[in-house]
């Protein structure tokens, strides 16, 4: 699931802007959680808020904006921490513009889905406790 944003500064450590992408149109709010400065790369992590018609999706990422390229380039790794897609791992690549007062870039989800032991689909902690259990069983161990 891809998510662009365009997002620009509104006080100090909050951004507002907008999305697009495969949900639809709506809006983001991104908010720091800590930020380490250094020369060339900045390490910072925050939780990406996007608002789709009624739907809301929160994403905790943490990351890098590397300042060598010129005008900042962000490479983010996290996952949604409420909403749809609960659990799901995300990543955001974005470019900062406007002085670093802005970015736009785009948030990939892809959604955890495991297979269980009849080869239908399921997502969530319960699959992954089952698919590790089932995964000894399929390598011949006797325990259960």
């Amino acid at each position: 699931i891809r998510i662009n944003f365009v997002k620009c500064a509104v006080d100090d450590g909050h951004y507002e802007g907008t999305v697009s992408g495969d949900l639809g149109g709506g809006t983001v709010r991104f908010d720091f959680v800590s930020v380490v400065p250094g020369d060339v790369i900045w390490r910072f992590s925050g939780f990406y808020t996007i608002w789709i018609d009624q739907s809301v999706i929160e994403v905790f990422a943490e990351g890098i904006d590397n300042l060598r390229s010129g005008g900042g380039h962000d490479v983010l790794n996290g996952e949604v921490t409420a909403g749809d897609y609960l659990g799901a791992q995300a990543h955001v690549r974005a470019h900062d513009f406007n002085d670093g007062f802005c970015s736009e870039g785009t948030i990939t989800i892809t959604p955890r889905k495991l297979w269980n032991d009849s080869t239908e689909l399921e997502s969530g902690i319960d699959s992954a406790v089952y698919f590790h259990d089932s995964t000894r069983r399929h390598r011949g161990s006797d325990r259960a």
